[in-house]
């Protein structure tokens, strides 16, 4: 026999074509953005906090870039995409969002669960994002906490 079998020859090369084709690849990734973002932090509340009403949200970039002049601060719902302002949101739909030029915003109150029992914890997510100097989303940067809200009803 002269070599071996066709099949196997095809299946050698593809393997070694899978592999070639794997090194050569492998640093193509460079310039985009597949991870987070660790310039701007939530520093209070912590992720998995118990915290009561109002609640002071604060954070911090650093390096804070020039072109960054504001911040806003979503709960339980999702931001506005890359280079929108809150003007992407209809009017009637911009509840729970605040709106900050410095590194912290209060929340008076939290939206409760609609039953269950009173004089309990509710769960919340906590998201910021930073803004131009005409109010739109400057890249994907954000972070967020989710935090434990206690709230005392009468």
């Amino acid at each position: 026999m002269l070599g071996a079998h066709p099949h196997r020859r095809r299946t050698r090369h593809a393997i070694a074509c899978a592999l070639m084709f794997g090194a050569l690849t492998s640093g193509c990734t460079d310039g985009l953005s597949f991870r987070q973002d660790e310039r701007l932090k939530i520093v209070s509340p912590l992720d998995g906090e118990l915290v009561g009403e109002p609640v002071l949200v604060e954070w911090r970039m650093k390096p804070r870039p020039a072109s960054v002049k504001g911040f806003l601060v979503f709960v339980d719902r999702a931001p506005q995409p890359p280079g929108t302002s809150v003007e992407h949101f209809k009017p009637d739909d911009r509840s729970n969002i605040y709106g900050s030029s410095t590194n912290s915003v209060e929340i008076a109150a939290f939206e409760s669960a609609a039953s269950g029992p009173k004089n309990r914890r509710n769960r919340h997510r906590v998201l910021i994002i930073p803004l131009d100097e005409r109010g739109r989303r400057i890249g994907e940067a954000s972070d967020h906490v989710e935090i434990d809200v206690f709230r005392n009803e009468q």
